[in-house]
């Protein structure tokens, strides 16, 4: 707390000493407070795009469900990176685009293929999802406790956002 403090009044203090206080620490400023550069969501999942997909491809493997089907590690994640280059396109631009419409026709045909239901293709997305809260906050303590990471209106809009 005394780090924060640059000068002590006691109670009675003249308003002209006040007044001249006020005005000097406004003039100064705060030494040794320095302004870290934020990030937006999208810019450190672009950045750290394979330690979130690592983390997914945890969470897939320690699923009963999931790992049941089997698949090569390239097989699993071979449509992740797409996806997380569409979400952080839409978070950044607000749209989908035609090419990630195809993709997703083509990534829920292929996992239909490789004998997935439905409720595991909402599982294996909803791990992605959940894997975000793991990755941000490992992400943003390697970027330091002050929050070095700053989200656009709700974190959880980038993974909400129909694509992940």
């Amino acid at each position: 707390m005394r780090q924060h403090v640059n000068d002590y009044l006691i109670k009675g203090t003249p308003i002209k000493e006040l007044v001249e206080k006020i005005k000097t620490g406004l003039v100064q400023g705060q030494p040794g407070r320095h302004l870290r550069k934020t990030k937006r969501v999208p810019d450190v999942i672009e950045e750290n795009k394979d330690v979130v997909i690592a983390h997914w491809l945890q969470q897939v493997m320690a699923n009963d469900d999931l790992r049941r089907v089997e698949l090569s590690d390239a097989d699993r994640i071979d449509h992740v990176p797409g996806l997380l280059d569409e979400a952080i396109t839409h978070a950044r631009n607000g749209f989908v685009s035609l090419r990630r419409q195809k993709a997703a026709d083509q990534h829920g045909t292929l996992r239909y293929h490789q004998r997935y239901t439905v409720a595991m293709l909402i599982l294996e997305a909803r791990l992605l999802q959940d894997g975000r809260a793991v990755s941000a906050a490992k992400l943003t303590a390697a970027f330091g406790r002050r929050g070095g990471i700053r989200s656009w209106r709700h974190g959880d809009e980038f993974f909400s956002s129909g694509f992940v």
